[in-house]
């Protein structure tokens, strides 16, 4: 279980912050007309925050079933590049629209590159924004039951979050091992929290004041 949780992360965590970083990027930071296009998007990602996390289950077992992806790593895999996203763009195209534009213009002028004025000057600025992000969609991961309780039946496919309920018979309870697993699974969280709890903090906040 374990195995195959390391596995889903290792995968779909830093897909999703590529993706997420890009997408913050080019709502925060680029500008096509005036502006209208990026703001449609921003509140499209806006829009998924508000919408439960428990209606899109159905629709994404209907496609897992459709694309063959049921009962696979897979089929938990490629939804979870797409967790977080509405909260990760939100918090990366603020934390690019905080940067003052002087600093793009400054590069340029330098002779920088488009690509390496975003790897080498932008993200290393909203770095806390990243991580918070990526600390966010670590513990999402972790902890998505109810997509894992749906997608994945087979023994050898399972995940750390359906670990407590295997301990948890039709006549008999092992509260003992059930108590044990529920350790495991939230053990790594509070360590995670605690190493980067600061990240966290300068994450959200980032972008918020300006001055």
């Amino acid at each position: 279980m374990i195995k195959n949780t390391l596995l889903t992360i290792l995968v779909a965590l830093p897909l999703n912050i590529v993706a997420v970083t890009l997408a913050g990027f080019a709502i925060g930071r680029m500008v096509v007309g005036k502006g209208r296009m990026q703001s449609a998007f921003l509140k499209y990602f806006i829009a998924g925050i508000i919408l439960p996390s428990y209606v899109m289950l159905f629709p994404i077992y209907m496609i897992s079933v459709k694309t063959g992806t049921y009962d696979t790593l897979w089929g938990v895999i490629l939804p979870s590049i797409a967790s977080g996203a509405s909260l990760g763009v939100m918090l990366l195209s603020t934390a690019f629209k905080g940067i003052p534009r002087e600093l793009d213009e400054a590069a340029l002028i330098d002779g920088c590159g488009f690509y390496r004025m975003l790897l080498h000057i932008l993200i290393p600025v909203v770095r806390p924004a990243i991580a918070t992000v990526a600390i966010i969609n670590f513990l999402g991961i972790w902890n998505n039951f109810a997509l894992a309780r749906v997608l994945l039946n087979r023994e050898d496919v399972r995940v750390i979050s359906l670990a407590a309920m295997y301990f948890k018979g039709e006549y008999s309870t092992d509260y003992a091992l059930t108590m044990a697993g529920t350790m495991v699974l939230i053990i790594p969280q509070i360590i995670v929290f605690l190493f980067f709890q600061q990240y966290i903090v300068d994450g959200i906040t980032s972008g918020a004041v300006k001055g």
